[in-house]
Formats: C-alpha cells, structure tokens, sequence
C-alpha cells in the first residue's frame, strides 16, 4: 500500500563551497497513516507508524541558488513484528470506528443530563489493543443539536449541529462475538455563565433597616417633620421599611418608615429627647424621605418628606365580634343588620328552694 512518507530528523553532516554550496544531509522518516492516492503531501493529521528509514543525501546548489546537482540513498529498517498487546494507531476514517462511535454517541445521549441530542464530530486521535477482543481508546468531539430529547429520542437525518463542540474521551471494549461496552467515558460540555455586570457606583443600593448609618439622617428627617407639621405633638420613628443609599456628591439616602406620635407635646418641649415615648395605642404615619449627607462640609440636608396618616386597624379573630351574641333582624329591603343593643334577660330568681336552680330561658320582647 503506497504511503505518505514524512521526515523527521535532518543533519547537515558537511558542507563546503564548490562554485556554490555543496551539502551532504542524513535524515530520517517515518510511514504515516495518508494514502497517497488521497493526499499529495504530509499534512498535520497524518499520525506516523511504526515503520521508518534513513536517507544520505548529497546536493550541490549553484552561486544562483538553483540545485544542479542531487544524490540520495534510502535504506528502509526490517519491520519490527507486531506487538499483539501493545497499542496501534487507528485511522480517523478507518471503518471499524464507526459502530464503536454511534455506541459512544447513543449512550452519552441517554445518559447524560443535556436538554438537547448530540451528535458526532471528528475523531481526533484512535488506539486499538489486542486483548480477549479489542480494546479502543478514541478521542473525538460532539456537537449539539437543534433536536430535543422530549421530542426525539434519537438522532434522525433532521437534526443539525451548532457550531460549538465539545471533547470526548472514550474507553471502549469490543469482545470476541463483536458486543460493544463503554467502560469509561468522559465529555467536557462547556458550561455558559453570564459575566458579571459591572458595578454601578451612581445607582442607589439597598442598606439594610438596623444600619446605624441610618440613625443620624432619620434623626434631622424627623426635627423637619415636627417643626413643619401642624399636630400638636412630636412624633418619633416607629419602625423603617426599607431604606437605600446613593452615592452623588455625598450620600443619597432615601428612606420608607412609619412614625407614631409620643407623649411630648410641642408646647413643652422643642425637640425629642429621651422622655419622650411613643403612645402603642395610637396609629402611625407612613413616611416617605430623602436626604443628602455631605461630608466636607458636614452637612446633613433632609431634602424631602411626605408623612400620610395610616389608619389603625388591629388584628382580630374571625367571628369574635362585640355583636357576635346577637341574632340578625331582617331588613325592610331584605339585607339583614344587626341589633345596635341586644335584649340581655336578668338571670331569674330560683322557685323551688332545695331544687337545683335552672334558668328559665326567655324570648325577647315583642316590637
């Protein structure tokens, strides 16, 4: 079988000038797996065999440059015998690949976690060792396919490949009666993160509602209020929903929280101070506030702050109402209401001493 033959050791031995440049060079090759009937010359992808030889040559190039004169002598080594357990290269096209390849391809497909089928690429390096069978060590890639697996449960003629592939390295045995087993196998999928956005240092960020960075912004935020607010007494914050930090030229802080009143009166006293307490049996206010903190100069600016009453209303179990002993009185219009006062009896007096005393049950009164 004619073969692609490729050099792989080259020695200038001696070279001197003679009207030109006279070489003698010794090289070595070695036989490759490319036919020559399907390549011209050597090219990366022909894998090289155990056959090889040595060559003397002897070339005279002219003051030109042009070779007027070339000798050269090949010796070829004997062929080494074949080493039944050792491993032997394998074409990347060779025929007996490709059952052992769809195996590799069917079980990937089904037992892998992938939403999509995947099919073959190229085989880019084979072995093959001579066991009790044959044993195969193929690196290949796969590509995926538009095809899903809800929908396909193999690959069918329909099923085109993306761009993208990805490695496989497989251990196959093929025993003597040719049954096919994957002993090993492993495919690097590449896994597509998103970067990471990149921070925005002008854009408000979340402060958690205990930050004690809070604490002097609210304080300016809520001696505003009570100046400007027309209630007769201060009011302290109650609790903060949420709050949120901006960086400009200073510190944005903009700041959602509720505020009851507490028993210091504005005729008393002109600002807040640690007698102050916050009446729990009145409502709240929901407040709304932004304020800028400048650091040079120090300077603490409530630039906003809207407060809206909030009505009170407490928790309570379903049908435990005042009303709830009371039977409904039709309604002329035929919705029924409720009593305003409900008949109450006074318990009756016994009339039997001696007797155990039984309240005697009463109807109420006639409209």
């Amino acid at each position: 079988m004619a073969v692609v033959r490729g050099v792989v050791t080259a020695f200038v031995l001696r070279s001197r000038v003679v009207a030109g440049t006279h070489y003698k060079i010794t090289y070595t090759f070695r036989e490759t797996d490319c036919l020559k009937s399907k390549f011209k010359e050597v090219h990366p992808g022909c894998i090289p065999l155990e056959h090889h030889g040595s060559c003397k040559a002897t070339v005279h190039v002219a003051l030109n440059g042009s070779i007027t004169g070339f000798e050269q002598g090949c010796v070829l080594a004997p062929p080494v015998t074949g080493c039944r357990g050792c491993h032997r290269p394998i074409s990347s096209d060779s025929e007996e690949l490709k059952p052992i390849l769809e195996h590799c391809i069917h079980k990937f497909n089904h037992e892998s976690d992938q939403l999509n089928l995947f099919k073959l690429g190229v085989v880019k390096k084979a072995t093959s060792q001579v066991v009790a069978g044959r044993k195969y060590n193929i690196d290949f890639s796969i590509m995926k396919t538009n095809c899903s697996k809800k929908e396909f449960k193999e690959l069918h003629g329909h099923c085109s490949a993306h761009k993208y592939s990805s490695v496989c390295k497989a251990s196959v045995f093929v025993a003597l009666n040719d049954s096919i087993a994957v002993t090993q196998q492993f495919c690097a999928i590449p896994v597509f993160v998103l970067p990471p956005s990149r921070p925005c240092i002008g854009c408000p960020k979340p402060l958690e509602t205990s930050s004690t960075r809070l604490v002097e912004p609210l304080a300016h935020t809520l001696k505003k209020y009570n100046s400007e607010s027309n209630d007769p007494v201060l009011y302290k914050v109650d609790h903060i929903e949420k709050a949120t930090a901006q960086i400009v030229s200073g510190t944005k802080y903009a700041v959602t929280f509720t505020i009851k009143p507490t028993n210091c009166s504005k005729e008393s006293n002109e600002d807040l101070h640690a007698s102050c307490h916050i009446d729990a049996t009145s409502g709240y206010k929901r407040c709304e506030a932004v304020i800028v903190v400048v650091y040079w100069p120090e300077k603490v600016e409530p630039l906003y702050v809207s407060c809206s009453e909030t009505e009170y209303l407490p928790a309570g179990i379903p049908g435990l109402t005042p009303f709830r002993s009371v039977a409904a009185v039709p309604h002329g219009d035929g919705h029924a209401r409720r009593r305003r006062q409900g008949y109450v009896p006074e318990a009756p007096t016994p009339t039997c001493p001696g007797e155990p005393w039984k309240p005697k049950p009463l109807s109420p009164p006639s409209q």
